[in-house]
């Protein structure tokens, strides 16, 4: 190896934020670092796509296949990693705070019954500890539109602290 060899980079890479579904029988607890932000999907066989049916007349899956909402909880692991919880319809309806702007900060528990990986995930709303940690709102968007397949890793779309710290590969139980 030479000196011409080396691969000098001028500013760290970005790590994607890890988009988390809670497993059956598991418990979560996470900081809530932005309100939900739902979504209109389609499951396409292998993944759910974000429904286009209303501005693609290609393609019209809603003609066959009705949408489902999912909702996007973004949070911060206890560890100060990023992490954005993936929610149900029933999880916003046990937990309506999950959808306003005054749930940054807040220590959010959130559990999916034993039985079904896609079965309803619940949660509650538990503290207010926003001044203690200095929990940093953020948009879960481009790191979603990265996930489909929308845009490549790395692309600006408009959040640029998207994919600074990646979460844990398996999320904590606690």
């Amino acid at each position: 190896m030479t000196i011409s060899h080396i691969n000098w980079s001028p500013t760290p890479p970005k790590r994607p934020v890890q988009v988390y579904s809670v497993p059956p029988g598991q418990t979560v607890r996470v900081f809530a670092a932005g309100p939900v932000v739902g979504v209109l999907t389609h499951w396409d066989g292998a993944k759910s796509v974000p429904c286009t049916c209303q501005v693609q007349s290609v393609s019209r899956i809603c003609d066959v296949q009705a949408p489902t909402w999912r909702g996007y909880l973004p949070a911060v692991w206890p560890n100060n990693r990023r992490v954005i919880v993936e929610v149900t319809l029933g999880c916003v309806k046990h937990a309506p705070g999950l959808m306003a702007e005054e749930v940054v900060g807040k220590w959010i528990k959130l559990w999916r019954p034993a039985g079904k990986k896609t079965g309803p995930v619940f949660a509650e709303i538990l503290h207010d500890l926003y001044l203690a940690l200095k929990v940093a709102p953020y948009d879960p968007r481009p790191r979603l539109l990265e996930m489909w397949g929308l845009v490549k890793p790395g692309d600006q779309v408009g959040d640029d602290q998207v994919g600074d710290d990646d979460a844990p590969k398996g999320g904590p139980e606690l």
